[in-house]
């Protein structure tokens, strides 16, 4: 005769549920990360060379400005105090500058 199969009660069942539901939207959201990461690039725009973590604060802010068309001293200047943390921010700074006039004027 066959043994019968495991089957778990019902909140370990929902305990996996909500384990593989977390597991995708974690990768859900490092695929967004990539596209953004890929578009910007496209774009011209290195942003990784500039912060640590393109999702963060400061790339947003500078991400938001960006697209809003804002001069970009303002921007940075606000980016620049929302972190500490920027890596190369003076010397990638003006890249940014430059690229985003290039995109404004084409």
């Amino acid at each position: 005769m066959l043994k019968g199969s495991f089957i778990p009660e019902k909140s370990l069942r929902e305990l996996r549920l909500l384990t593989r539901y977390r597991i995708k939207l974690q990768r859900m959201m490092a695929a967004e990360k990539n596209r953004l990461h890929k578009i910007l690039d496209a774009a011209g725009v290195r942003l990784g060379a500039v912060v640590s973590e393109i999702s963060g604060v400061s790339s947003t802010i500078i991400i938001k400005g960006l697209i809003k068309g804002e001069e970009v001293e303002g921007f940075i200047a606000q980016a620049r105090n929302a972190s500490r943390r920027l890596k190369a921010l003076n010397k990638y700074g003006f890249a940014i500058a430059a690229r985003t006039r290039e995109i404004a004027t084409s």
